[in-house]
């Protein structure tokens, strides 16, 4: 009997699926076609505007799905924070064309003008010590902001300004100039600020609202702090523009070209920032003593206890030079008395 069983034919099931496929499909399509032949031509409209919409809304999910997605993603973290850097570059370039505009409308031209009148504040010469070219640094920076401005975009991608500071690249000889001048321009300031005159016609300037009550060499020193600045914020901009970006052959062109002169200028900054502390020590003593020096440097200072007749101490503030010691007291207007100076090469 199984022999039997298993003789009789079974019925393809496959091919029962297609014949019901089939016919389902014909059923649809008569359906479709009684359908369309009962629609009006209203009706018609309206399941097209359905249609639409049902479609719309499909594109508009999928797109913020893919905009979510895009938004927890590294690449999405590396555009805002390009975009930060930018900002910061542009900022940081309107405060110190700001500060440079500072200086040449308020000291330098009033101070030339008065000079070509032959009054007796300043000469020609001393002034051009004094402020050397930063007359002309402040018109190059101005062209690199007015550029900047220009190319700044919202979108991240569409900000490109390594071609602006390529531009800049042929007068950084300038700060170069500026650098080598500083050290005596500052000994003549200081020397300069002995004179009644002209010490009266900074403390007028210096004490405004648009000198932020800051003194002179509080500016001056503005430009041989700027090319080192420049290499830190290119540097912090390559890192998060990708190389395939439009813009990363020309930002790496001009940090390499930044990078020589600022080592240059590094190199000279801490002895210009050195100077620039024994000017603030003169300005703290008063003309009891003459310290700015263009070799001058400050070594450390502290207070200290000094012993005089029987163990009795008095308070004391120490100043070590690289060639002076000089004893000094604290007074009550926040400055200090000098007391007596020990030239260290008498000492040994």
């Amino acid at each position: 009997e199984e022999d039997v069983a298993e003789s009789v034919p079974q019925p393809d099931k496959r091919r029962e699926l297609t014949e019901k496929e089939a016919r389902a499909r014909e059923a649809a399509a008569e359906w479709g076609r009684n359908l369309e032949a009962t629609l009006t031509e209203r009706d018609m409209y309206n399941i097209r505007c359905l249609q639409m919409c049902v479609r719309s809304w499909l594109i508009h999910t999928k797109f913020h799905r893919i905009v979510y997605q895009y938004m927890r993603s590294p690449e999405s973290s590396e555009s805002k924070r390009r975009m930060e850097v930018l900002r910061e570059i542009l900022k940081t370039e309107t405060d110190y064309v700001s500060d440079l505009e500072r200086v040449v409308e308020v000291c330098l031209k009033p101070l030339r003008e008065i000079a070509e009148m032959r009054h007796n504040i300043l000469t020609l010469a001393e002034i051009r010590s004094i402020f050397s070219i930063i007359e002309m640094i402040f018109n190059v920076n101005s062209t690199l902001l007015n550029d900047l401005k220009k190319g700044f975009n919202s979108s991240t991608h569409t900000v490109m300004i390594g071609e602006k500071f390529l531009r800049l690249a042929p007068f950084l000889r300038l700060y170069t100039e500026y650098i080598n001048n500083y050290n005596t321009g500052l000994a003549v300031l200081t020397q300069c600020r002995k004179r009644k005159e002209f010490a009266a016609f900074l403390k007028l300037r210096e004490r405004t609202v648009v000198m932020n009550n800051l003194d002179l060499t509080s500016f001056l020193i503005k430009p041989v702090q700027r090319l080192p600045r420049y290499v830190l914020l290119l540097t912090e901009l390559l890192k998060y523009t990708p190389e395939d970006h439009v813009d990363y052959e020309s930002l790496t062109q001009a940090l390499n070209s930044i990078q020589g002169v600022a080592d240059y200028v590094n190199e000279h900054k801490r002895e210009a920032e050195g100077l620039l502390k024994v000017v603030e020590i003169q300005a703290a003593m008063g003309d009891s003593v003459q310290l700015v020096n263009p070799t001058r440097r400050l070594i450390r200072q502290g207070d200290v206890k000094e012993v005089y007749s029987r163990n009795k101490l008095k308070d004391r503030h120490l100043f070590l030079f690289n060639d002076l010691c000089v004893v000094a007291e604290k007074n009550v207007r926040g400055g200090y008395n000098h007391k007596r100076t020990h030239r260290l090469d008498r000492c040994l």
